[in-house]
């Protein structure tokens, strides 16, 4: 990049290379790349492996992502919730509820995801199951449509990465 267009590298440039790597399935070269980076690691480099360990069920190399980011981010649900992840898609189910459980006895939760969008100049945002807003009907009506095309067009649900805060030993 410095050579051909004059740009040093800054960690997004490093993050993307991980995170292409973790599509392509080429987890161990993304963790040796990084480990071969001439800086410190960035939160956003270890999330986009740990993001790619979750996407291919890799718990060995996501757990040392993990563990990485953890030090990174005492108070960020991310690693814990990936690595749940992980372990629910390769059946690791006691390294799941181990995960799930360290997440509750160190008070970290999973903040709910909230979806805007601005409608002629006003905003209206969303959160799963939300049934407040004046429109919910239409919306979810909408919604029940549009997830019956997806089935007609051939759509089968990934339930790999489905989170269930289910007291477990």
């Amino acid at each position: 990049m410095f050579e051909v267009h004059g740009i040093y590298p800054r960690t997004e440039h490093y993050a993307f290379v991980v995170d292409m790597s973790g599509w392509a399935s080429l987890l161990k070269e993304a963790k040796t790349f990084i480990e071969g980076l001439p800086m410190k690691p960035y939160v956003h480099v270890w999330q986009a492996l740990l993001g790619a360990c979750s996407l291919r069920g890799n718990s060995e190399i996501g757990k040392y992502a993990a563990d990485q980011l953890r030090l990174a981010t005492l108070e960020s649900p991310v690693p814990y919730v990936l690595m749940a992840n992980i372990y629910s898609s390769v059946g690791e189910w006691k390294d799941r509820a181990r995960i799930i459980k360290r997440m509750k006895e160190m008070g970290v939760v999973k903040e709910i995801d909230i979806s805007w969008i601005e409608i002629e100049k006003k905003v209206h945002s969303f959160v799963v199951g939300d049934r407040k807003h004046p429109q919910a009907g239409a919306i979810y009506g909408v919604l029940q449509e549009l997830f019956e095309l997806m089935l007609d067009e051939g759509y089968v649900s990934d339930n790999r990465f489905i989170l269930y805060y289910i007291d477990q030993d």
